[in-house]
C-alpha cells in the first residue's frame, strides 16, 4: 500500500495539532478536487488510455477475487488511477469505469469464520479451538498452511502440523529401532527431520526456534501420545481475511469515490452510494480492535496474534498505516464522526514521535518497517 511522501506529509500535518496539549480544530482543507465539471472541461488522458488498453486485461478490471492480493496489489491502483484521471479531465467515462470496476471488487466481500490462535508461534487446535467472524476480502497472501491433525495410533490428535511456506507434506516414519521421524517434505525432497522416541521429544522439537527461511514448519503438541506413522498434506493455504494490512488499501478509492459524489451530483445513482457507504463503515469497523495504544496518545496497527502468516501479532509497517490514516481521515469527512479523526491523528501521531526523524543535515528519515518485535523465542 504505499503512497507518495507528499501525501503522507500532508496528512500528518492535517491531523495532528501543533501543540499535542491542544485540542484539534477543524481544518479547512479540501480533500478532493472541487472544479466544477458542469461546465465545458472535458478531455481524456491521451496517454492513460492508450497503455490502459495495452496493459490491463480482464482479471484487473473484473478480479476473480484476491486470493493473491489481486485486489489490494492490483485493482485497488486502478480504481485509484481512474479518480486521478477523472479530477483530471472531469471525462465521465472514468467514473463509468470505476463503476463498473469497484462493483466487482465489492461483490468479492465475504464474512467468514477464521481460527484464533492464542498464541502466535504456534498452529492453532482446528478441532477445539475458538472461532473469530471477519468481514471483508479472504487472501492466501503470505500465508501458512491449514494446520493438519496428526493422531495418535488410538485415534485423538498428537499434535497438529503447519507448513510455513516451502513443505507440501509432514511425514512420521517409524524407525526400525522403535524411534519415529519427523520430516518435512516437498517435490520427492527431505527438507527437516527430527527423531524422536517419547513426548518430551516431541516437545522439545514443538519448542525449538523458528527460523525465518530455514525452519520448515511448526507443529504444536497436545501430549495425548505420540503421533502415528503415515504422510500428512501440508500444502493447502489457509484462507483468511487480512483487514489491518489490506482492507484500508481496498477501501481507500471507495472513501475517496464517495466523497466525489458529495461535491460532483450525479456520478453514481442513491442506491449505490448508500450501498457502499454503508459497507465501508462497517469493514472500517470491524477491525478497529487493531489500533492499539503506543502508550504515548498515539495509536499503532497491530496484527491480530490469529494471523496465519509471520506478522502475527506484531505492528504493520509504515506505508500501511499511512494509508489507513489517510482512509480515516476520508471516512471522517464522508461520515462526519469524529471516531474516524481521533484514528488517524493517533496513527500519525505515532508516526511522528517514532517513525520521522529529522537528520543533522536537514533529511527527514522515515522508519519503513517499525517496531517488529518477534512472536517469542520460538520464532528468532
Amino acid at each position: 500500500m504505499r503512497r507518495s511522501l507528499f501525501g503522507l506529509l500532508a496528512f500528518g500535518i492535517l491531523v495532528i495539532p501543533i501543540d499535542a496539549h491542544q485540542n484539534s480544530e477543524s481544518h479547512n482543507v479540501s480533500l478532493i478536487q472541487e472544479d466544477n465539471c458542469s461546465e465545458t472541461r472535458v478531455a481524456s488522458l491521451q496517454n492513460y488510455d492508450r497503455l490502459s488498453e495495452i496493459f490491463l486485461d480482464e482479471g484487473l478490471r473484473h478480479p476473480p477475487h484476491n486470493l493473491a492480493g489481486n485486489v489490494v496489489w492490483g485493482t485497488r491502483y486502478y480504481l485509484e488511477s481512474l479518480l486521478t484521471a477523472y479530477e483530471a479531465t472531469c471525462n465521465p467515462k472514468y467514473i463509468q469505469a470505476f463503476l463498473d470496476s469497484g462493483q466487482s471488487v465489492m461483490n468479492l466481500v465475504e464474512t467468514m469464520t477464521v481460527l484464533d490462535a492464542p498464541d502466535p508461534g504456534e498452529p492453532a487446535d482446528t478441532a477445539n479451538g475458538s472461532l473469530v467472524t471477519l468481514t471483508g476480502w479472504p487472501t492466501w497472501l503470505a500465508s501458512f498452511s491449514v494446520p493438519a491433525m496428526v493422531p495418535t495410533q488410538t485415534g485423538p490428535a498428537a499434535l497438529y502440523a503447519q507448513d510455513l511456506g516451502p513443505s507440501n507434506y509432514f511425514e512420521v516414519i517409524q524407525q526400525s529401532n522403535g524411534s519415529l521421524q519427523l520430516a518435512w517434505t516437498a517435490g520427492g525432497k527431505t527438507l527437516e527431520t527430527h527423531t524422536i522416541q517419547s513426548i518430551v521429544d516431541l516437545s522439545a522439537v514443538a519448542s525449538e526456534p523458528l527460523i525465518w527461511g530455514q525452519s520448515a514448519g511448526r507443529i504444536k503438541v497436545t501430549g495425548a501420545g505420540l503421533p502415528a506413522p503415515g504422510v500428512y498434506p501440508v500444502y493447502v493455504p489457509e484462507k483468511t481475511i487480512w483487514n489491518s494490512e489490506q482492507a484500508g488499501g481496498i477501501l481507500l478509492p471507495f472513501a475517496h469515490f464517495l466523497l466525489l459524489t458529495k461535491v460532483h451530483a450525479g456520478l453514481a445513482d442513491e442506491v449505490t452510494r448508500e450501498e457502499w457507504t454503508h459497507k465501508i463503515l462497517a469493514i472500517a469497523s470491524g477491525y478497529e480492535n487493531d489500533f492499539i495504544s503506543d502508550g504515548y496518545g498515539g495509536l499503532t496497527l497491530h496484527n491480530p496474534q490469529w494471523l496465519p502468516n509471520v506478522t502475527a501479532d506484531t505492528d504493520a509497517a509504515m506505508d500501511y498505516i499511512s494509508v489507513e490514516a489517510t482512509l480515516r481521515v476520508f471516512l471522517f469527512e464522508l461520515s462526519g464522526d469524529p471516531h474516524q479523526l481521533a484514528i488517524a491523528q493517533g496513527l500519525m501521531l505515532h508516526q511522528r514521535n517514532f517513525q520521522w526523524s529529522v537528520t543533522p543535515q536537514g533529511w527527514l528519515l522515515f522508519q519503513f518497517w517499525p517496531d517488529f518485535n518477534p512472536w517469542s523465542s520460538r520464532a528468532k
